[in-house]
C-alpha cells in the first residue's frame, strides 16, 4: 500500500470565533509537492445542501 500520510509544514488561525474557527494549513504531500488545506472546527454538527443545478443554489 501506497504512504499517504502529509505533512504539516505550517498553521495560521484564519478565525476564531465562539462557536467555530477556521484554519488554513500547509502540508507536505508524499510525493514532496506542497500543499494547502483549509478547514473549520466546531463541536459538530450536520448539514445538507441541496444542488438543483449547477448554476442555482436553492
Amino acid at each position: 500500500m501506497t504512504d499517504l500520510k502529509e505533512s504539516k509544514i505550517s498553521s495560521e488561525n484564519v478565525y476564531k470565533g465562539s462557536f467555530l474557527d477556521i484554519r488554513k494549513d500547509r502540508v507536505t504531500l508524499p510525493n514532496g509537492k506542497t500543499s494547502t488545506r483549509e478547514w473549520i472546527k466546531h463541536p459538530g454538527a450536520a448539514c445538507i445542501i441541496p444542488f438543483m443545478s449547477m448554476v442555482k443554489l436553492h
